[in-house]
């Protein structure tokens, strides 16, 4: 999974090659992003936003604002996956 300044998501499969096996729309630029247990794939945005992509689909499954000042820097789940650490402008 890749982000960049153009507003996507890009999902990669190894195996075969380095084409993008899906191209996803985000809300603004992807800062960070992290897939969890080969369904998801969340992405923190440049407009404070969190977005999770179901990787079967490859559609956003929902959005919600982690940071009200600016972008999310980093995200990770904790280890029993009930909540998501994030880390962005706002301190």
């Amino acid at each position: 999974m890749t982000g960049s300044a153009d507003k996507t998501v890009k999902v990669f499969d190894p195996t075969q090659g380095f084409k993008p096996i899906a191209s996803m729309t985000a809300t603004d630029s992807v800062f960070c992003g992290r897939v969890i247990q080969n369904r998801i794939a969340v992405a923190g945005c440049g407009d404070g936003n969190i977005l999770a992509y179901d990787l079967n689909s490859f559609k956003c499954l929902y959005g919600y604002g982690a940071d009200q000042v600016g972008a999310v820097h980093c995200l990770k789940p904790t280890e029993d996956l009930q909540a998501l650490i994030t880390g962005g402008d706002s301190g």
